[in-house]
């Protein structure tokens, strides 16, 4: 993320001992939404521990990351997790942490603070829908949405389906449909009153975003960066 010399610590990565190749950090991430958490917790605050290392962002599709991670073309991975959703991540070769909590909501554009669309499990044909593709997490969890309360979602309009969750908060503020979308990713348009909540509590579910690792992993650097995690994440 920073090259030259650290502006909190001025620690030069060379004193800690990294290679050339080492001093790099490899992270995939799937969106731009959980990839803050690298500039706050991975590059930012551990630098403070391990010295002026530079990290490296690339998004990939959701299963494209699980294997770069078990093939060691990646260092770290950072997701979205639901704790009700079983992990493809073999606990006996990776670990995670929760680096932050999010919450998955249904939007859609709003006049006048109004949604000009609301989810009604009873009316659901009246709902146009802006979904996730099948390749992604999220439509998981969308799709765990559908079963807890009932959605016959085959009824409804679907207008859009897309992996990521720009073009879906795109077409919502298009007033195309209600998408769900991370608290995070729509904070901005909800105060300024462009987006609104299209559904009450019983339409939205708690997201996690998780960092996983290889629990040997092959670089010194990613090791350190680790166990930075582990002291300041919530495990």
């Amino acid at each position: 993320m920073q090259r030259g010399a650290s502006r909190h610590s001025g620690i030069h990565w060379r004193e800690f001992g990294w290679t050339q190749k080492e001093k790099r950090l490899r992270c995939y991430a799937r969106s731009n939404y959980p990839s803050h958490v690298v500039c706050t917790y991975v590059a930012g605050g551990s630098e403070k521990v391990c010295g002026n290392f530079s990290a490296n962002l690339k998004t990939q599709n959701f299963y494209t990351m699980v294997q770069a991670l078990g093939d060691r073309e990646v260092d770290l991975v950072l997701q979205y997790a639901h704790p009700s959703l079983p992990s493809l991540y073999d606990k006996s070769q990776f670990h995670s942490l929760v680096l932050a909590r999010d919450r998955f909501v249904p939007v859609a554009a709003a006049e006048n603070g109004v949604p000009v669309y609301w989810l009604d499990a009873k009316s659901p044909g009246e709902t146009p829908l802006l979904r996730y593709s099948g390749d992604g997490f999220l439509s998981r969890v969308e799709e765990l949405i559908y079963r807890r309360t009932g959605f016959e979602v085959d009824k409804c309009r679907q207008v859009l389906e897309s992996p990521t969750s720009e073009v879906l908060k795109n077409c919502a503020l298009l007033k195309q449909g209600v998408a769900w979308l991370p608290h995070t990713a729509v904070a901005p348009h909800l105060e300024t009153g462009a987006l609104a909540l299209a559904g009450s509590k019983e339409w939205s579910e708690p997201l996690e975003v998780r960092v996983y690792g290889l629990r040997k992993p092959e670089n010194r650097l990613t090791k350190r960066v680790w166990e930075h995690l582990v002291s300041s994440s919530e495990h």
